[in-house]
């Protein structure tokens, strides 16, 4: 079954080659205009394997992507990819206020998790935010969230 959506395969918006968009400095990456927007880093694949088949990439922002599914209530997750505040603290201040939130290993840099499963965490100059708050489905929040942010990862 094809699903159109946001795949990280697809061209360039303006037609310019990927060779070209490639050759970009590295340090334009810091300006919240190069950041990618997360529609284009995962799959019609990765939008299936978490809510199930015929769930949907939705642009939802200039920043934010969102797995929609065809029932309207849910599940739905969020993932965001926005310019890395200069207050980044890699979630201390989240885990003294909230006992459940923890650091997780191997995803970004100063991930955490907190809310019963959503992922925050810093890659370059982006800070990405996989929010499970509204999802409800065959995995847990938390290894929902995880799933998607390995993809995120690996795909940036």
């Amino acid at each position: 079954m094809a699903l159109v959506g946001c795949s990280r395969t697809a061209p360039p918006a303006d037609g310019a080659p990927q060779a070209a968009a490639s050759a970009t400095p590295a340090a334009a990456t810091s300006s919240p205009q190069a950041l990618k927007h997360p529609c284009t880093l995962l799959t019609a694949s990765d939008a299936e394997a978490v809510p199930g088949v015929g769930a949907k990439l939705k642009r939802n922002s200039d920043s934010s992507c969102i797995l929609e599914t065809p029932n309207p209530l849910g599940p739905v997750i969020e993932v965001k990819i926005e310019k890395l505040p200069s207050t980044w603290d890699g979630g201390e201040m989240m885990m003294k206020f909230d006992r459940e939130a923890k650091k997780v290993e191997g995803i970004g840099d100063g991930a955490y998790t907190f809310g019963g499963g959503t992922i925050i965490f810093k890659k370059g100059a982006a800070e990405v935010s996989v929010i499970t708050s509204a999802y409800q489905g065959r995995k847990s929040k938390f290894d929902a969230a995880k799933y998607l942010a390995e993809r995120l990862v690996a795909a940036m």
